[in-house]
């Protein structure tokens, strides 16, 4: 199709109503979806902070190996001998520290419910949006069919106006 055929083609008609026009303001706003991975992290932050009382448990096996002069860390001098320390089993670490974690997770809790006023507030703002553009549609459109129709009355009175002058019968305007 080439431009002049589809500049004089008639323009399709897109059927919106203000549901549809929500639904899709929510479900395609990139920033919206950015706020809402926000909000998954500081979520994950929340319940990472949330356990600050729980004890690390782990299992295993280790090897550390120490050579030569490095050995000196326990506080003996060792030269040109090696030493293996080996390690296995399970094991319990409590670090416990209410006076930094309790506010920690409280912070975090307080950002978490920030992060989510945040994102309903630009939801709100995106959907206004959109919605000011969907009424400024529906009033061209209006404005539109109002021109059509006077368009269309305008052609009928000049077709009465030819047939009276056809006709011989004089027109007077009022």
């Amino acid at each position: 199709m080439s431009f002049s055929q589809e500049a004089n083609s008639k323009p399709k008609d897109i059927n919106l109503n203000i549901n549809n026009v929500i639904e899709q303001a929510k479900e395609n706003s990139l920033m919206i979806r950015s706020l809402d991975y926000l909000l998954e992290i500081k979520n994950a932050e929340t319940l990472k902070n949330k356990s600050w009382y729980l004890p690390e448990i782990y299992s295993g096996v280790m090897l550390h190996q120490l050579n030569g002069n490095a050995m000196n860390a326990d506080g003996k001098f060792y030269t040109d001998t090696d030493r293996e320390n080996f390690w296995g089993g399970l094991g319990v670490t409590l670090n416990w520290d209410p006076g930094n974690n309790i506010p920690k997770m409280i912070y975090s809790k307080k950002q978490y419910e920030a992060q989510e006023h945040t994102n309903i507030s630009n939801l709100n703002n995106e959907v206004l949006g959109v919605l000011f553009t969907y009424f400024d549609l529906v009033t061209e459109r209006s404005k539109l069919s109002a021109i059509k129709k006077l368009i269309s009355k305008s052609h009928k009175l000049v077709k009465q106006i030819e047939l009276h002058v056809k006709v011989g019968k004089r027109y007077k305007s009022e």
